[in-house]
């Protein structure tokens, strides 16, 4: 009966040819094999498809041959179809041919497979081609770079030397795939990459920062959540978490750090890994760096210097809430930071006409808040340059709608901010004695979440104890 199986490949009807190859690959008859490989010669896409699909289905190694002739196929579904049946053998005979299917097919679907099957196999030889598959489509790229892992080590040096590719997209999955693969050598040129100017290799590089766990990337990390933008500190913070004990000295050193973001990513850092301040000046730096201002202002003076930084360096909503908890401190240093900032004028364009820029002071009525309450609460310890420059303090304007919809800038009433200080410099211009402080309560009220409260002597203000209901920890705050 072979013959007349023989007869259909020579239909006109390629549905008939399909059928024919299908009976062909159940045979045990050694010219059933050649007559499938004949029909990989077809003029028929479909029908030589179906000839690679009959070779995979024999499934014995005298088929590879005819199989990796199937990769040079001028379509890419008979490729992808060839590819798939070699995935069973490994064969290294197989090397070039994908390489070649990875360099030159027109399917993207086959470039990814071969890829794939490269990775599968090891050798070396598929390193280089990999490599420049770098810039292909997503899909093959991610072929690429988990065939390169699993090729390892031998994959090392060429991936390092592609860090320097002016490519950008070559640069991310080099960093990828290097941080796949569990090799000393692979550690020093990842934290390089951490300063690499595109941000999608910068985030590439600090994924692998926290599975290493090396400690020579805790300094980069650090320094990556200062000049960085949100999403590379958040991804920094992780892997300094994932670092662990060799993070927690450094971070807490950076919790000073210049910058108002450096110190935000560090606490936040510290908070994840559960560590806890042990002192009152680290606890005064790490609430600050949560923007836990309130609980900040509880530990009193000892808060001033974070709280100074925030001021100088924080973002709007930051320096707000930091000078608002410098008023309520009634600490005269206070002063001259409020001024300053009030000083500072902003500019807004409105509208994005000709002409639509006014010029503002950004929170002031929120600043000349603080201001006054620092002045009724403390005026006679507030520096006399201070004074006077809250006394000279020119004009204060904020930006509001007016009631035809438009936008325009509104002058803050500072009379009673102006007055106050002139008082106190007309007080000491005289010689007058300063009115007299009210007495401090020789006792402070502690009120835990739990609903308990506690009278604790005043001279525990701003430490932290045991709440005697709960056990919850309680700032005592300050006087």
């Amino acid at each position: 009966m072979l013959w007349l199986i023989l007869r259909k490949l020579k239909s006109q009807d390629r549905d008939v040819r399909k059928e024919a190859i299908a009976e062909l690959a159940k045979s045990r008859d050694p010219r059933a094999f050649d007559a499938i490989v004949l029909s990989l010669k077809d003029e028929d896409w479909d029908v030589r498809k179906r000839a690679v699909e009959a070779l995979g289905e024999i499934g014995e190694v005298h088929v590879v041959e005819p199989l990796l002739e199937a990769l040079k196929d001028e379509d890419s579904r008979v490729q992808e179809t060839a590819i798939k049946a070699l995935a069973n053998f490994l064969d290294e005979r197989a090397v070039e041919p994908l390489v070649a299917v990875v360099k030159q097919s027109n399917g993207s679907s086959a470039r990814t497979l071969a890829a794939e099957s490269l990775g599968k196999i090891r050798d070396t030889r598929a390193v280089e081609p990999l490599i420049a598959a770098f810039r292909d489509a997503s899909d093959v790229r991610d072929a690429a770079v988990e065939a390169l892992s699993r090729i390892g080590r031998a994959a090392v040096e060429p991936l390092i030397a592609a860090l320097k590719h002016h490519n950008w997209e070559v640069r991310e999955n080099a960093v990828k795939a290097l941080g796949r693969i569990r090799d000393a050598r692979v550690v020093e040129p990842l934290i390089a990459a951490l300063k690499d100017k595109d941000e999608s290799v910068r985030r590439a590089a600090i994924e692998p920062m926290g599975k290493i766990r090396d400690a020579r990337a805790v300094k980069p990390l650090i320094e990556l959540m200062e000049r960085g933008d949100t999403m590379e500190a958040v991804m920094a913070a992780s892997a300094l978490c994932d670092i662990g004990q060799a993070a927690v000295a450094p971070l807490v050193i950076a919790m000073k750090a210049s910058s108002f973001k450096g110190r935000q990513g560090a606490a936040k850092a510290l908070r994840m890994m559960g560590w806890q301040p042990t002192n009152g000046d680290q606890r005064a730096w790490y609430l600050v760096g949560l923007g836990e201002f309130d609980q900040a202002v509880a530990l009193g003076s000892v808060v001033i210097p974070p709280l100074t930084a925030t001021v100088n360096d924080g973002d709007r909503e930051a320096v707000r809430r930091a000078a608002g908890a410098l008023a309520e401190l009634h600490d005269p240093r206070a002063a001259c930071l409020l001024i300053d900032r009030l000083n500072r004028k902003g500019e807004t364009e409105i509208g994005g006409f000709p002409g639509s820029r006014l010029e503002y002071t950004p929170d002031a009525e929120y600043l000349i808040k603080h201001l006054l309450i620092l002045l009724k609460a403390n005026a006679v310890s507030i520096a006399e340059d201070d004074l006077n420059a809250i006394a000279n303090l020119g004009e204060v304007r904020i930006v509001l709608a007016n009631e035809c919809g438009n936008y325009d800038t509104q002058a803050v009433d500072c009379s009673h901010l102006r007055q106050l200080a002139r008082q106190e410099l007309l007080r000491r211009e005289r010689g007058e004695p300063a009115p007299s402080p009210a007495a401090k309560p020789t006792t402070i009220l502690v009120k835990c979440e739990c609903g308990a409260q506690m009278d604790v002597d005043a001279k525990y203000a701003g430490r932290s104890g045991k709440c005697r209901m709960c056990g919850r920890i309680v700032v005592v705050p300050a006087q």
